[in-house]
């Protein structure tokens, strides 16, 4: 697999992540402020790629 589609698949991955980390926290500590999304996005792009 080339580099991109590397890449390409762990933003793929990361997404999936992110979306299921909000719907657990929507869940137990009602809705995240966007602050919080944007911060756990970073946070879960940047260990995907390590």
């Amino acid at each position: 697999m080339s580099a991109k589609g590397k890449r390409l698949l762990v933003l793929l991955v990361a997404i999936l992540a992110l979306g299921v980390g909000g719907l657990a926290l929507a869940a137990f500590n009602g809705d995240p402020t966007p602050e919080e999304i944007l911060t756990r996005a970073v946070e879960t792009l940047d260990a995907a790629q390590d």
